[in-house]
C-alpha cells in the first residue's frame, strides 16, 4: 500500500540516474499504534514518498566511472587551471572567451523540464557564470587535442557539490593568448552509492513510518541496454537475493517484492525459487516498460499470462510499474 500526505517529507537521497531509468522502489506504509489510548477519528498517512534499496553490485553497472583526470601541456595547463578566474569575477571570466563565443548551459538532468541555456558573447557568457555557481571550481580534463592555433579539451568541474560535465572548443588569438570560442556545460549525476536497509530504517525513522514494502530491482539485469545476456540470470537472483537478505535484518518493519524480466526464458524458474523465500515470497513486481513488454505482440501478452498465472499459483502478489509499450488501458492476464 502507497500513502499519499506529505507529513513529515523526509530529506531522502534521490539520484538522477534512477529518474532516467525509472527504478522501482520502497512504498512506504502506514501502520496505526493499537497502543493509543484514543482512536483517531482520521487516520491520515504520513508520507508520499519512495526510496530504493541499491546493491553495490548494480550501482557500480549503473553508474559509468568517470575518466581519470590528465595534464594539460603547460601553457594550457597555467591558463585554463592555475589561471583561472574567481567563480564570481565577471570582468576576469569575459577575458576567457573570445567576443563571439557560444556556450550552452545544461541542468535538464538536475531540474526536469529545465531549457538549456544558450549564451552568446564574452560579456554575456561571463555575466551568466558568474552567477550560476556558488563556489570555487576547477577544470578537470580528461582528454585534449591541440594544434598550432586550436583544439579542445574535454573534461568536468571539481569542488562543487554537482557533477559537471564540460566540452571546450579552443582558439589562440592574435595575442597569443588561448580562449575558449564554444563550451557546453551540462549536469551529470555522480556515480550511485549503494543504499541499504540500514539506511531506509533510519530515513524511515526520521519520517515517523513503521513498515515498508521494498521492491526487488532485479529486474534491471534483464533490461535490454544493460543486459549481460550470459550472465543474467545469475545477476538477476543475486540482486533478488540480496534483496532478501537486506529485509531479514529487520523483519518486523521490512517486506520485499522479488522481480525479473517476465520476457525471459529464465523467468517462471526465478519466480518458483522467490516463491521458496520467506523474505520474497509476498509479491512479485513487474516493470513493463523497462521490461520492454509489448502488449501488441502475442508472444509477450503469452509470456505474460504464464507469470501472472504461475504467481498467482504460487500465492504472489503481482504489482505492475509504468504502462507497458502499446498500451493505455488496464489489461487482466
Amino acid at each position: 500500500m502507497r500513502v499519499v500526505s506529505r507529513r513529515l517529507m523526509p530529506s531522502f537521497r534521490v539520484t538522477a540516474a534512477m529518474k532516467r531509468l525509472s527504478l522501482a522502489g520502497v512504498a512506504a506504509m502506514f501502520a496505526y499504534n493499537p497502543a493509543s489510548s484514543q482512536l483517531p477519528s482520521l487516520i491520515v498517512p504520513k508520507i508520499d514518498h519512495h526510496q530504493h534499496l541499491l546493491s553495490p553490485a548494480l550501482a557500480a553497472t549503473l553508474s559509468l566511472p568517470v575518466p581519470a583526470p590528465v595534464e594539460l601541456p603547460g601553457e594550457l595547463n597555467r591558463r585554463f587551471a592555475g589561471g583561472a578566474p574567481r567563480f564570481n569575477d565577471s570582468a576576469a571570466t569575459a577575458d576567457f572567451y573570445t567576443d563571439s563565443a557560444v556556450v550552452t548551459f545544461a541542468l535538464g538532468g538536475l531540474f526536469k523540464g529545465t531549457p538549456t541555456s544558450w549564451l552568446r558573447g564574452r560579456h554575456t557568457i561571463a555575466g551568466f557564470l558568474s552567477r550560476a555557481f556558488l563556489n570555487q571550481y576547477t577544470l578537470m580534463p580528461v582528454a585534449y587535442a591541440v594544434n598550432d592555433s586550436i583544439g579542445y579539451i574535454v573534461g568536468y568541474f571539481s569542488g562543487i557539490a554537482r557533477h559537471y560535465d564540460v566540452q571546450l572548443s579552443i582558439k589562440k588569438g592574435a595575442d597569443a593568448i588561448w580562449r575558449i570560442a564554444a563550451e557546453s556545460i551540462t549536469y551529470s549525476p555522480a556515480p550511485l552509492q549503494a543504499l541499504t536497509a540500514d539506511e531506509l530504517i533510519a530515513h524511515l525513522d526520521s519520517a515517523g513510518i513503521q513498515r515498508a514494502l521494498v521492491l526487488s530491482l532485479a529486474y534491471i539485469r534483464g533490461s535490454p541496454p544493460l543486459r549481460h545476456e550470459k550472465e543474467e540470470e545469475a545477476e538477476t537472483r543475486a540482486e533478488n537475493d540480496w534483496t532478501s537478505q537486506q529485509v531479514a535484518k529487520y523483519p518486523n518493519r521490512l517486506r520485499a517484492f522479488c522481480s525479473f524480466n517476465p520476457l525471459r526464458e529464465y523467468a517462471l524458474r526465478e519466480l518458483e525459487r522467490c516463491a521458496k523465500d520467506p523474505n520474497l515470497r509476498h509479491g512479485l513486481k513487474l516493470h513493463f516498460s523497462n521490461s520492454r513488454v509489448d502488449l501488441r505482440k502475442d508472444e509477450d501478452v503469452q509470456q505474460m499470462r504464464g507469470a501472472c498465472r504461475s504467481s498467482s499459483t504460487s500465492g504472489l502478489e503481482t504489482k505492475r510499474l509504468e504502462p507497458p509499450t502499446g498500451e493505455r488501458k488496464p489489461r487482466f492476464f
